[in-house]
């Protein structure tokens, strides 16, 4: 009778530092004005928007030591020999 291989799973303990995501947002007067009171909600939702990209963006991608307010993306955590595997 032919048995599995021991194995043991080895954990490494990793924390993960939190940045701050947002930033201002500022409705010119002129534009409220002409353009009626609802461009304030189309403003912040296309603030929002981009914000959402920007977190998908360094989600996949980001590399804390090419701007240390990021944290590091997928692309930088798994090493480079796995993302080959077919």
């Amino acid at each position: 009778m032919r048995g599995f291989t021991e194995s043991v799973g080895v954990l490494n303990p990793i924390t993960e530092s939190l940045v701050i995501a947002g930033g201002d947002l500022d409705v010119d007067r002129f534009i409220i004005q002409t353009m009626g009171a609802n461009q304030r909600s189309v403003q912040e939702g296309m603030k929002v928007k981009a914000l959402a990209h920007r977190w998908t963006l360094a989600f996949f991608k980001g590399d804390s030591s090419v701007d240390p307010r990021e944290f590091d993306g997928l692309q930088r955590r798994i090493p480079a020999w796995l993302l080959a595997i077919d």
